[in-house]
């Protein structure tokens, strides 16, 4: 929307004459009925505000009847032809009509977000996406998830901004979390009490545990203290905000959860899924924000999960290959490392679909750096049978490692980077590590970890540097550490003299780089002609 509002502010800055009303903006280029209403409801917030009267612009004489003209020859007529009646016509004193409060409709996307907030938020610590998805599906009968192939691009999660824009839902944090206002609350109250009179649930002792799932764990703020060393954290700037629960071992169950673009190949989508389930392997499959296998803890009661402190990135032979030719290799180690968690493990499968003998020394080279500098655990599989075995063995190995431990979940409410993920992750653990194993909340996981969420400037612009072919992160690192921004390096573009400056700009800049962050003349002026023609 940016572009249409900017083209919005160039329209109304170069129109010549004064626009007293609102409605007046509908004839000017680049607005329409929304950009009016959104102004009409911000300019009468401001008049309330300032004590103004809202301008409203004067209807025009109705005469209902006949339509007789108001002449001399019609006084005339008086007692033969109906008097003409005139509408009040609105001044500026006029209070303008109440607009109709917003109310979802029932079983919408709205509804059910509404509903969910007011039975699993209490406590108004604000729920993520995830959450509020995957708990109301109940009260919906559309899918909360998008489905492009069908072409539904919208799910009934598009609800929210219409209850954002009605004020009855709000949204603060890092990652974005989604609360109920007052006028939401007194809405939702009303929504849930005809929804447990319909369902008959108005009594029911359900209803009550649903509304109190709250109580049904140990959920402890550090700041409130709980009689032990919750009180002295290592770093009150990073934990203040921090909530967390306890989970007893007896009160979860350990699941494998399988990243759904993890295939063995087109015509195999599930092979994985459906190989461990034959080996008695419970698991599920979804979009993973990081690695190909993960291990969560599903909590018995209320079906809240965390992740558990194992990983797997799975590789076949030619995709390695392909990953260290276009960086991405060092890419998903630094984001796996930025998952915190202890256990990761490399598999290479030497299963491929193309020769890469060619390149069996950097393959060499890259698996031993990625044991001795990353620390990671290394595994190799003949082939996808072969890997499903593997995951099978490591999943015994977790359930055997977390026989009798408890979890000690957290859900920070705020981040300034995904770097704080790790931070708080760490302060915990040192504190907790004799007594609990320390985890995040798998919701926390999923949004933080995401490729795009919590990003800082200097990460987006080195993404977007190797999206030029032979730009390796080295490479973009260097880049990156002379020009800061994308801002920085199109102006210094702009500032050179000659076509032939602007070629060697980057070539020149990186002279007394060293290695793999050097770049020659050939890339420079490739770099060149994305960044800077």
């Amino acid at each position: 929307m940016a572009l249409t509002y900017s083209r919005a502010i160039q329209s109304v800055k170069k129109y010549p004459q004064a626009i007293k009303f609102p409605k007046e903006l509908i004839q000017l280029k680049f607005i329409g009925e929304k950009v009016v209403a959104t102004l009409s409801k911000k300019l009468e917030k401001y008049c309330d505000e300032n004590g103004y009267d809202f301008p409203i612009e004067e209807e025009e004489n109705e005469i209902i009847g006949n339509g007789v003209n108001d002449s001399d020859s019609a006084k005339d007529d008086d007692n033969t032809k109906p008097k003409k009646k005139k509408r009040a016509i609105s001044s500026s004193s006029d209070k303008s009509k109440k607009k109709r409060k917003y109310v979802p409709q029932k079983n919408s996307g709205g509804y059910a977000i509404l509903l969910t907030l007011y039975i699993h938020d209490k406590n108004q610590q604000g729920m993520l996406k995830d959450a509020i998805i995957r708990k109301a599906g109940q009260f919906c009968d559309k899918s909360f998830v998008s489905n492009p192939s069908t072409n539904q691009f919208y799910s009934a999660w598009s609800s929210v901004k219409s209850l954002q824009n009605n004020d009855l839902v709000d949204t603060f944090g890092k990652p974005m979390r989604f609360a109920l206002t007052v006028d939401g609350q007194n809405l939702a109250r009303l929504l849930k009490k005809e929804y447990n009179k319909e369902n008959n649930l108005e009594s029911s002792p359900l209803v009550e545990r649903i509304s109190n799932n709250n109580d049904n764990i140990d959920f402890l703020s550090p700041s409130k203290g709980n009689g032990d060393a919750a009180n002295s954290l290592l770093n009150p700037a990073l934990t203040s905000r921090t909530e967390h629960q306890i989970w007893k071992r007896e009160d979860y169950d350990i699941i494998v959860i399988l990243d759904n673009r993890e295939i063995r190949s087109k015509n195999q989508r599930d092979f994985f899924s459906e190989s461990l389930s034959s080996l008695n392997v419970i698991n599920e499959v979804r979009s993973l924000p990081v690695g190909d296998c993960i291990w969560i803890a599903r909590h018995k009661e209320n079906g809240e999960e965390a992740v558990l402190d194992f990983i797997v990135e799975r590789k076949r032979l030619d995709d390695l290959a392909d990953s260290i030719k276009d960086g991405r290799f060092k890419e998903q180690k630094a984001r796996l490392t930025k998952t915190g968690i202890a256990n990761i493990y490399y598999l290479v499968e030497e299963q491929m679909s193309s020769d890469v003998s060619r390149y069996s020394d950097a393959i060499q080279t890259c698996i031993s750096m990625t044991i001795v500098n990353s620390q990671f655990h290394l595994k190799r599989s003949k082939d996808g049978s072969d890997t499903a075995v593997i995951f099978s063995h490591i999943t015994h190995a977790v359930s055997n490692f977390y026989n009798n431990k408890d979890l000690y979940v957290l859900s920070p409410l705020n981040f300034q980077s995904q770097n704080d993920y790790n931070k708080i992750l760490n302060v915990y653990r040192e504190k907790y590590e004799d007594v609990y194993e320390v985890t995040y909340h798998y919701d926390i996981f999923n949004a933080i970890l995401s490729k795009t969420n919590l990003m800082t400037i200097r990460e987006i612009f080195i993404r977007m540097l190797m999206t030029v072919k032979g730009v390796s992160v080295d490479k973009a690192v260097a880049i990156q550490q002379r020009f800061k921004t994308p801002k920085f390096l199109i102006d210094r573009y702009e500032s050179c003299s000659s076509e032939q400056e602007k070629k060697n700009l980057i070539s020149v800049a990186l002279k007394e780089e060293v290695g793999n962050r050097k770049v020659g003349p050939a890339l420079s002026n490739k770099i060149y002609e994305v960044w800077g023609v």
